[in-house]
């Protein structure tokens, strides 16, 4: 179900392949089973209902993404992204979801280690994601591996 929060335009809940560490604590928290995987997590339109049961346990925040379209990206479009899709795809009015659960989310900012500069980004892809806790556990602990590649990861100390 897509809220439609001006005339024309259709809302769409889309995670950011870039900031997401693949953890898979949106896909096992989405009620409606809406967010999937391969080599991306998705959102599929259809079955998302904007509840936000997904957003609050993001580590990274890559899962509070709304915005206001003029057409939804499908569940095929996502997994082919490797950002999401520049703004000027989008609408300008572009944010938060519009039911008034939502409006009371407030936006999670990923965490920042404030001894650190980096010099410019590093891409990583997410090669590995072991799940440590039992199943069933009240917590859901992962150990995520990273694969770097030829990228040099350059960050010193401040």
């Amino acid at each position: 179900m897509n809220a439609s929060s001006q005339q024309g335009l259709v809302r769409q809940h889309l995670i950011d392949p870039e900031t997401c560490i693949r953890c898979k604590t949106c896909e096992t928290r989405c009620p409606t089973k809406a967010i999937s995987h391969e080599r991306n997590y998705v959102v599929d339109s259809a079955k998302c209902n904007f509840c936000m049961k997904c957003v609050r346990p993001c580590p990274t925040g890559a899962v509070d993404n709304f915005f206001d379209l003029v057409c939804l990206y499908s569940t095929s479009q996502q997994l082919g992204w490797l950002e999401l899709p520049p703004d000027a795809q989008r609408s300008p009015t572009a944010s938060a979801p519009s039911s008034s659960v939502a409006n009371e989310a407030r936006p999670i900012v990923p965490p920042v280690q404030q001894n650190t500069a980096c010099e410019r980004p590093t891409r990583a892809i997410v090669s590995d994601n072991y799940r440590i806790t039992a199943q069933g556990s009240e917590n859901d602990v992962h150990h995520v591996i990273f694969d770097f590649g030829d990228s040099p990861f350059s960050c010193s100390a401040s």
